[in-house]
């Protein structure tokens, strides 16, 4: 990243792929809530796009540029943009791109559990979990759970909710690399325990 950091725009803009490297780069480096942190990787972003549409071929890196975005939009709350991103993605990226295909489905079956759309959402949540655990991303498997907890919640499954919860917890233990994971079984064990009336648990 401190290397990248350093090379003119100019000679990135003549590798593509160091492009979209260096917009992961700082996407895992950087506070991913700030605005000009989205600046930064948008830039990146344009310049490995603008590469790779000369390239015309590269149907499949085009596709992870427009995940990429995907997530970027995300982690600054613009769902809308989010979701755009996610099926133009979806549209490009190679069938057996599986690491990108696993994280780009989890935004597909978040706006699907938006929209009220719960049995599409439950089945692409069951095909992302399948891919994120083929891949072994653990962040996308535990991801697919949690939105698979609030489907069972949305359906009034809230038992089954609380097992997927709890299983959450345990698998996570205190990984301080899962911290977030963590907190997000927690709330939604707080939540149900709301709806039971449970209020000291």
């Amino acid at each position: 990243r401190r290397w990248l950091d350093h090379l003119p725009d100019a000679i990135l803009a003549e590798y593509p792929a160091l492009c979209f490297n260096y917009a992961m780069a700082i996407m895992f480096t950087d506070d991913r809530h700030d605005v000009a942190t989205s600046a930064r990787i948008t830039k990146a972003l344009d310049m490995a796009a603008a590469g790779w549409q000369a390239q015309e071929a590269a149907t499949d890196e085009l596709g992870r540029v427009y995940a990429m975005r995907s997530m970027t939009a995300w982690w600054l709350g613009d769902f809308e943009q989010a979701y755009i991103a996610a099926r133009h993605a979806q549209e490009l990226l190679a069938d057996d791109d599986h690491e990108w295909q696993g994280v780009n489905l989890l935004q597909i079956a978040h706006e699907e559990l938006l929209n009220g759309q719960l049995n599409a959402a439950e089945a692409t949540l069951r095909n992302a979990r399948h891919i994120n655990e083929r891949v072994e991303n653990p962040h996308g498997a535990l991801a697919v759970r949690h939105l698979q907890a609030q489907v069972c919640m949305r359906r009034g499954n809230l038992r089954q909710a609380h097992t997927i919860y709890q299983q959450i917890l345990d698998d996570v233990g205190a990984d301080p690399e899962l911290s977030d994971d963590r907190g997000h079984a927690l709330a939604g064990l707080a939540a149900l325990h709301y709806e039971w009336n449970d209020l000291d648990r």
